[in-house]
């Protein structure tokens, strides 16, 4: 697999690089590229097992060399220090966050047998048991790999269980310094210091125009002078997509408008499957589409800042008989 590197080649799983050294942790755990983007969903050798799942995890630019063993529904995090790819499932009620490691076929679907044998990727001793309130949202990994997590109300707590200073803010982003982007309560957003709590600045970055019943998707990404925000417009024939660049102290260094579509894309189906957009290592963008044409085609574009667009993904090319084929319906990468 040309952008993993997966210690699991002696189980037969593709390893087309030089395979890593064992992780002292685990011998099986895959090291993904967290500047790169790749795709969750169902995979060939999953589907034909019966049952309809797990996920598998694959390259954008290879769906054909998947891994699979991800609960359905799964929140997904890619570690920026070391490749390795974390997770919570929400079939779970305390909800702790384990290191993907490859499962093989039969599977019975149950989390307890995907997750056996995985590393817990944080402190066990959490100040609270069963999650409360929303339930896709427990942990946040920082830039520096580092753990933060919520009991579901309006508290976080960093890996030491020392409660932060937010208020009734949600962190989007941890980046650098233990500074981090956070929605705030009027729908903007603010970057402030975790430990004390200190706002830097508010920012209502810059974002499409949408149509009424309409709404943006938002990604972002940190990155050790900053962060980036996308937004696009969902539901809505604006193609438009815009970027704000933030530095540390919540300074905008940078606004503008991503590449146009390519020809022949339009985003009347911009959110298919419910897929969000994120950005990669250079914050370009990665949004789902719709290709026009004899063939119409559910696609993803890569829309850079500067350049042009181009497709890096076609629904239509998934083949569930292929054992290790991923068909997208998350994108992630290094967050």
């Amino acid at each position: 697999m040309g952008n993993v590197s997966n210690d699991v080649d002696d189980a037969g799983t593709p390893c087309e690089t030089s395979c890593a050294p064992p992780d002292e942790s685990s011998e099986r755990t895959p090291r993904f590229n967290p500047d790169e983007v790749y795709i969750v969903g169902p995979i060939g050798e999953a589907l034909s097992s019966g049952g309809g799942g797990p996920f598998g995890i694959a390259p954008l630019a290879a769906p054909t060399q998947g891994l699979t063993g991800i609960p359905q529904f799964a929140y997904l995090f890619l570690r920026r220090t070391d490749g390795h790819l974390l997770y919570n499932s929400p079939l779970e009620n305390i909800q702790r966050l384990f290191e993907f490691r490859p499962d093989e076929p039969p599977f019975s679907g149950f989390v307890t047998d995907l997750t056996k044998g995985e590393v817990i990727a944080e402190d066990s001793h959490l100040p609270c048991g069963d999650l409360t309130g929303d339930a896709m949202i427990r942990y946040r990994v920082a830039l520096d790999g580092s753990v933060y997590h919520t009991c579901g109300d309006d508290a976080w707590y960093d890996a030491r269980g020392q409660q932060l200073v937010l208020g009734q803010s949600t962190p989007a982003t941890i980046g650098a310094n233990r500074r981090a982007v956070v929605w705030t309560s009027n729908g903007e957003f603010a970057v402030i210091d975790l430990g004390t709590g200190m706002v830097f600045a508010s920012v209502a970055p810059r974002r499409p125009a949408i149509a009424p019943q309409a709404f943006n998707n938002w990604a972002f990404r940190s990155k050790p002078e900053g962060f980036w925000i996308g937004v696009t417009a969902v539901s809505s024939n604006n193609p438009e997509a815009t970027f704000t660049e933030l530095d540390l102290q919540g300074t905008v260094v940078a606004q503008g408008t991503y590449a146009p579509l390519p020809d022949g894309v339009s985003t009347s189906d911009s959110n298919w499957g419910g897929i969000w957009p994120v950005l990669d290592a250079t914050g370009a963008l990665y949004q789902p589409a719709q290709k026009s044409g004899p063939r119409e085609d559910l696609v993803i574009v890569r829309r850079p800042m500067r350049g042009a667009s181009e497709i890096v993904y076609h629904f239509n090319a998934w083949d569930a008989s292929r054992p290790h084929d991923v068909a997208a319906t998350l994108l992630i990468s290094g967050n």
